[in-house]
């Protein structure tokens, strides 16, 4: 999905010395948000600073700048302060509507396994496509030993852990043979699937049961 941002009458922004005419904004899948996220928090020093750094990396990797001679550009540190600030809050919504929009399904546990011992099978929202015409509906998550799931055990926050339980993920639909979804297709995972597996299938191998 694509929203397109317009100038109102009064409103200028030049790139250079090329006037802009329009913004498209673009959404993200779950792994480049959290890259985003990952990105602004090293650069900040209070949470605050956090928030201001993410919505700059959001303006610089899902904005598209149409401008006035056909061209398309990008914003980046330089230009992002002088941006007018109605136009800039329009950009904010944009970027808010684009991540809660979805031409997807509900993603749904289809086998209720613990992950561990028995095998827990989702049914994604948005299928991954693997470009010859094929999707991949359905995954797979196996782990056994800390072998298969370290990175997920170290992790220190919700969002990698989550990224480390998708490297484990098996497809689980058609005829599509493949032991790990490769980087082509992790990419490809929504902020609504991506959001269910962090929520729904990582807390099955990652939660701690009470010594006795």
């Amino acid at each position: 999905m694509t929203i397109t941002v317009k100038f109102e009458p009064k409103e200028q922004f030049k790139i250079g010395e090329v006037e802009a005419k329009e913004f498209h904004v673009t959404g993200v899948g779950f792994i480049q948000f959290a890259k985003m996220g990952t990105i602004a928090a090293k650069a900040a020093a209070t949470d605050n600073d956090v928030q201001k750094n993410l919505f700059r990396e959001r303006l610089k990797r899902q904005v598209a700048v149409e401008m006035a001679d056909g061209s398309t550009a990008r914003l980046t540190d330089d230009t992002i302060p002088r941006l007018p600030i109605k136009a800039a809050l329009r950009l904010k919504q944009a970027l808010n509507d684009v991540s809660e929009e979805t031409t997807g399904g509900t993603p749904k546990i289809s086998i209720d396994g613990d992950g561990i011992s028995k095998a827990v099978m989702m049914t994604l929202g948005t299928p991954l496509s693997t470009g010859d015409g094929k999707n991949i509906t359905d995954l797979e998550f196996i782990a056994e030993t800390l072998a298969d799931l370290e990175d997920a055990v170290i992790a220190d926050n919700k969002i990698d852990q989550a990224i480390a339980i998708m490297n484990i993920a098996k497809p689980a639909s058609g005829d599509v043979n493949l032991l790990r979804l490769p980087s082509w297709a992790l990419d490809q995972i929504t902020m609504t699937d991506g959001l269910f597996i962090m929520t729904r299938i990582a807390p099955r191998f990652l939660e701690v049961s009470p010594a006795s």
